[in-house]
């Protein structure tokens, strides 16, 4: 008789929109917290805590009974202090914290592509070197390395812009440069990377799942196909009805193009491996009367 495994004992800190995708796509499979500060509906196995990611003291006598701490933190506004204050701040404490315990779980530190400031159309993956050179990337990288050299289990995803059904205004914005002009130049010359809603939370169950003498410390996460502002701009005017599809010229182009090596290396298959079955689906919704 096959056993039944053991939930996940997962909780989730900074509970926001993907950690509450996250439980619920573990529906039955895990139990836990999440810790915010402002209630959450959750599914059975879950509990609501009050909690804020600056205060140990607020979370911390959870740890030593969770397999997973997922790590997802916002910022209160723009600038380098407050990023200090979202990210490096509470991995210090949580870090000195975890130190004391006889049982840490896997921190699981949802991080940001930022961390790479190279801006030379170069194709960089998870064994690149990270340069950041806008103070939001230094802050997250700084968040990665007290995470790196304090000896506790650990795992930072690297995701790149997400997208998806639910953030519309971002693709409006698009949308409406797509019908507002016919023929795109240089400014669209620009290599852009992105990740699905969807893919960012399979990511993290996939990773969540790994088995533990498997799991790198490090995952870039952004989907198989850098592209170019303007083939983007040109596709979503191709699908637009009774337009034609723009024409796009690029001579020269700026930024980087990131893969995901060890994801694909790892086996996980992405759900929307480019911008266009991600794009297509969201126009699609845009459209509808």
């Amino acid at each position: 008789m096959k056993e039944t495994p053991e939930p996940i004992r997962l909780a989730v800190l900074g509970c926001g929109d993907i950690g509450l995708r996250l439980i619920n796509n573990l529906q039955g499979q895990a139990r836990g917290y999440a810790f915010s500060r402002s209630p959450k509906n959750l599914p059975d196995g879950f509990e609501w805590h009050q909690a804020d990611a600056g205060d140990i003291h607020s979370y911390g006598q959870h740890l030593a009974a969770l397999d997973v701490l997922l790590i997802t933190l916002t910022p209160a506004d723009r600038g380098d202090e407050a990023y200090r204050l979202a990210y490096v701040e509470p991995i210090r404490q949580l870090v000195e914290y975890a130190s004391t315990l006889d049982r840490c779980p896997l921190l699981l530190f949802v991080s940001s592509t930022a961390v790479y400031g190279q801006d030379e159309t170069a194709t960089l993956d998870d064994d690149s070197v990270a340069v950041p050179t806008r103070y939001n990337g230094i802050r997250m990288l700084e968040s990665e390395n007290l995470l790196a050299s304090s000896g506790l289990p650990h795992c930072c995803v690297r995701f790149s812009g997400i997208y998806g059904l639910e953030r519309k205004r971002l693709f409006s914005k698009l949308v409406q440069e797509v019908r507002e002009e016919k023929n795109y130049i240089d400014n669209d010359a620009h290599w852009g990377n992105r990740i699905h809603i969807e893919d960012c939370v399979a990511v993290l169950e996939h990773v969540i799942k790994m088995p533990n003498a498997q799991r790198e410390a490090m995952y870039l996460a952004s989907d198989t196909e850098p592209s170019l502002r303007g083939e983007i701009k040109s596709y979503l005017a191709s699908l637009l009805p009774s337009e034609l599809p723009a024409r796009y010229s690029c001579n020269s182009a700026t930024g980087k193009k990131l893969f995901p090596k060890r994801l694909l290396a790892s086996s996980y298959e992405f759900k929307y491996p480019s911008y266009r079955e991600g794009y297509q689906a969201q126009l699609e919704e845009y459209l509808a009367p």
